[in-house]
């Protein structure tokens, strides 16, 4: 069994964010068993999301899935769920930034739209 911290966020409406996420939540679980944080507010960060609201949450998830096979996964549930990255909108996108204990994207890892949700689950920097 392995244990992934995924990133999730959304900058649509808070409803529509909220609900995009916890959808999300629900998927994975019939993948592995998922711990979502709670769900919570950010502001955009870099020059494409600047000025953007975004609403974020971390899940905790044990799987049978190697890093690959998730990470895949979670880009084809974002792909079925409205995800056009030619657009600034964000319907959702998950991230897998921590994997058996192995920090697989820095940059996410050290931003407080993942921490915040990464240490309500207990996670330490």
């Amino acid at each position: 069994m392995h244990r992934a911290y995924i990133g999730a966020g959304s900058n649509l409406r808070a409803e529509e964010a909220v609900s995009a996420i916890e959808r999300a939540s629900e998927a994975l679980a019939a993948l592995g068993l998922v711990r979502p944080s709670s769900t919570y507010r950010t502001d955009g960060v870099g020059v494409k999301s600047a000025g953007m609201v975004y609403h974020n949450a971390v899940f905790e998830f044990d799987t049978q899935l190697d890093a690959d096979s998730l990470n895949t996964a979670l880009k084809q549930y974002e792909e079925d769920n409205g995800r056009d990255r030619s657009t600034p909108v964000i319907t959702i996108d998950l991230d897998l930034v921590v994997y058996d204990g192995e920090v697989l994207r820095p940059a996410d890892f050290s931003h407080s739209y993942f921490l915040t949700g990464y240490r309500q689950l207990g996670g330490a920097q």
